[in-house]
């Protein structure tokens, strides 16, 4: 349940983009990759969330173990609990067996993509002392994190992603009564180097009126530190916003830490901070 509250922001986002521009949310692989004859076999077992999220799941048999088809391409695990290999890549499509008891599913956002997502363990307390239920209108109170995980473009020498993130109140049937933000990530590739900067663009429309609370950025999460050599190093993070007399203002947000465990650079707010609306921001930006 934790796992499909932690989705949510996504999947309503896909849904919004689907009603407006057709398409699936569910759908089997090959609607991505459609030139790759694999992704036709072993539909059940193999399936797109969308164009970011690959799913693994074993849901018609009792095997303990089943063979899930990756295409070619990096990939990095959205609830990683190996603390290891979290990412990993496949120059061609491959095969890849993995467990498959009652519990166990795969889900994995593809290199290039941003996400909207929430963490539905931590906002549920179970990690502290107070436990409160939960459900998808309370989640509307919370802010959304932003989940990145970079495609190397080597021609450009550039780690890059982009996304869409929709909001609205769950409940209009006003379509412009919504945001909608498109976000862009790159940075530049210097050989035996980490970047210097990175940098995220934003550019959001829709109604000039906060809508709840999923419109605040709440936190980054960057996947693959290590394969993009950013790791080791701590970056301060500043968004930049349009300010009252219509100049930008930049202001910093906090550092970065990296989580070992799952090999991201995160961005949290710090305790007591008040929090951007995203359609707010024009850059996030990460100066090391």
């Amino acid at each position: 349940m934790f796992t499909k509250l932690s989705l949510i922001r996504y999947m309503y986002t896909q849904m919004n983009i689907v009603q407006n521009e057709g398409g699936a949310y569910y759908k089997p692989l090959f609607y991505e990759y459609p030139n790759d004859d694999a992704a036709y076999d072993n539909q059940e077992l193999n399936i797109m969330l969308g164009p970011s999220l690959k799913l693994g799941i074993q849901s018609k048999s009792m095997s303990v173990e089943s063979q899930f088809y990756y295409p070619a391409g990096r990939y990095c695990e959205v609830f990683c609990k190996r603390e290891k290999n979290c990412c990993y890549t496949y120059e061609t499509g491959q095969e890849v067996t993995l467990p498959t008891l009652a519990f166990n599913y795969y889900l994995d956002l593809r290199a290039g993509h941003i996400i909207p997502m929430q963490n539905a363990t931590r906002i549920a307390s179970l990690d502290h002392d107070v436990q409160k239920n939960i459900t998808t209108h309370s989640m509307q109170d919370e802010p959304f994190e932003m989940h990145i995980m970079p495609m190397l473009n080597v021609d450009d020498k550039k780690f890059e992603a982009t996304g869409r993130y929709f909001n609205d109140d769950g409940i209009t049937l006003d379509k412009e009564d919504s945001h909608t933000c498109d976000f862009g990530y790159d940075h530049n590739v210097t050989d035996g180097a980490s970047p210097d900067t990175m940098e995220i663009n934003v550019f959001c429309t829709g109604v000039n009126r906060t809508i709840n609370g999923n419109d605040k950025l709440g936190a980054i999460q960057i996947y693959d530190a290590t394969n993009m050599g950013v790791a080791l190093n701590t970056y301060d993070v500043s968004v930049t916003q349009v300010g009252p007399d219509g100049t930008d203002v930049t202001k910093k947000i906090g550092q970065t830490t990296y989580r070992t465990q799952d090999d991201r650079l995160s961005w949290i707010p710090n305790i007591g901070v008040s929090l951007d609306e995203i359609r707010d921001i024009s850059t996030i930006t990460f100066t090391k």
